[in-house]
């Protein structure tokens, strides 16, 4: 069954969309620093501390690797254009 437009999840959803269409209005500087906190409140949740901690062992294996040449990098071009679907640079 598919919940009705007044399920809490639907008010939740648009209150979300609200936010984020007034937050696109703001100036850059505001939306950073929005952003910023907005972060910042995430990173500081109790619930966060089991996901920061996996991404800081994530982070340190990373650097582990690229220090010992293991990793093989990528320059910033290559890499955008692979995000952005533009293939790769060579």
């Amino acid at each position: 069954m598919i919940a009705s437009r007044t399920g809490w999840w639907y008010v939740s959803f648009m209150t979300v969309l609200s936010l984020f269409a007034e937050a696109l209005s703001l100036p850059v500087e505001t939306r950073a620093e929005l952003m910023a906190r907005l972060q910042d409140s995430l990173l500081e949740a109790p619930e966060a501390s089991q996901h920061r901690a996996a991404w800081d062992a994530e982070i340190a294996s990373r650097i582990e690797e690229v220090e010992a040449g293991k990793a093989e990098l990528v320059s910033w071009e290559d890499a955008r254009a692979q995000i952005f679907g533009r293939g790769v640079s060579k």
